[in-house]
């Protein structure tokens, strides 16, 4: 016999408060339709990115797949055949000693550098689980060059999206900041929303508080203000979503499209390197032979 809003209310991990709070406005107002509509096109968004996120990473880290199996091919099968070529020449040059320690070191060592990749993949799968290390790592991302600026378009796109949803459906702005700052992520980008807050409930405009975190560039500040001045904040806010979305698609691309020539170029100098060691020291015993 309880509400939907209250039953949802016991699933936590499912159910965000500002989900739960719309269910209950849509509840008290009769709308309950309306906000099942907007909540299912903000679950297909953060599906969507979701989805861009794991896309732009994906054939990056094919490719480093690919190089680290060459040259475990490399060292553990072509260098090892060729050692006993050079085996009879004791005065080897430096490139061709230092390729054969390489490959030494690779067969000997490589059982415990797979298991510390093995454990480093390890802590960053249970890294959201782990409050110190989800801490620091976002401390880190937030202010990387080139990652913070992707991680703040998303974040950017969370909450307007979140604070559109809230005053379309007639909740105060300030409860409705305080809901969508749940949807945030980032531990760094929360803490400037709650400050935000508190200046916003001292009786500050909203454009003012927002513009004062690195989610609103003057841009986005900008239209926040004639959002506030003409009463259409709601609008304004699905407005800096939609153009955040279309920038972190074009943030997307630019980062796979420098991404992925950069991990084929460094594949290429390391094979290469190692291909053209292994040409020079046989033609130099070929040499020597003669």
């Amino acid at each position: 016999g309880n509400q939907l809003s209250v039953a949802a209310a016991e699933w936590p991990q499912v159910f965000d408060p500002l989900y739960i709070n719309l269910l209950a406005l849509g509840e008290a107002s009769g709308r309950l339709a309306d906000v099942f509509k907007r909540l299912a096109g903000d679950l297909g968004f953060r599906r969507e990115l979701r989805q861009k996120i794991v896309s732009a990473v994906t054939y990056p880290l094919v490719i480093l797949f690919v190089c680290v199996l060459s040259l475990l091919f490399i060292f553990n099968f072509v260098v090892p055949n060729l050692a006993t070529l050079f085996a009879d020449y004791p005065d080897l040059p430096w490139y061709t000693t230092a390729l054969m320690s390489v490959s030494d070191f690779m067969q000997r060592y490589q059982l415990l550098l797979g298991g510390i990749f093995v454990a480093v993949a390890v802590v960053v799968f249970y890294l959201p689980r782990c409050p110190a290390l989800k801490s620091a790592w976002q401390e880190f991302a937030a202010t990387a060059p080139g990652l913070g600026s992707g991680i703040a378009m998303v974040e950017r796109i969370r909450f307007t999206g979140g604070m559109a949803m809230m005053l379309e459906a007639g909740v105060p702005v300030d409860r409705a900041l305080q809901l969508s700052i749940g949807s945030v992520k980032s531990a760094p980008v929360r803490r400037e929303l709650i400050v935000a807050l508190e200046r916003l409930r001292q009786g500050e405009g909203i454009a003012s508080v927002l513009r004062q975190t690195r989610l609103f560039p003057d841009l986005y500040a900008s239209l926040l203000e004639v959002g506030e001045e003409s009463g259409s904040l709601a609008l304004v806010f699905e407005e800096v979503a939609t153009r955040s979305r279309h920038d972190f698609a074009a943030w997307t691309q630019r980062f796979t499209s420098l991404l992925e020539p950069a991990l084929i170029l460094f594949m290429g100098l390391v094979v290469g390197a190692v291909v053209v060691v292994i040409m020079l020291s046989i033609t130099s015993i070929t040499g020597a032979a003669f």
